[in-house]
């Protein structure tokens, strides 16, 4: 049994519970997706991310949101002199109290492997 399988099963009851997921759970057919946007995952990277978003969702006791961003490569620290990630970017300026607004004109793909 895994940590996060533990976590889920007896939560710690909290004020929110936030999944940092992947915009790999979708399929790529659709320029912006929303909340109703199918989940035809891209990939068995997006396939797993999406169980797992699905079990934490169906099972959590305290409110649950899923972010499917893209392109976060790990923490990254605020004074960082290279262009910080978009996970990293939020996370700095929400611990300032600044307001975090989402890109609407960039585009990604999934990772393949051949």
């Amino acid at each position: 049994m895994t940590l996060t399988s533990r976590a889920v099963r007896r939560p710690t009851p909290l004020d929110r519970i936030v999944m940092i997921s992947t915009d790999n759970v979708f399929d790529g057919s659709s320029p912006h997706n929303v909340e109703t946007t199918p989940v035809p995952p891209a990939n068995a990277y997006g396939a797993a991310k999406l169980i797992a978003e699905q079990t934490l969702l169906s099972r959590a006791v305290s409110p649950a949101t899923v972010l499917p961003v893209s392109l976060v490569c790990g923490h990254e620290p605020a004074g960082s002199e290279k262009w910080l990630n978009f996970f990293s970017s939020c996370a700095h300026r929400l611990s300032r109290g600044e307001t975090v607004e989402a890109p609407a004109d960039q585009w990604t793909a999934p990772p393949c492997g051949t």
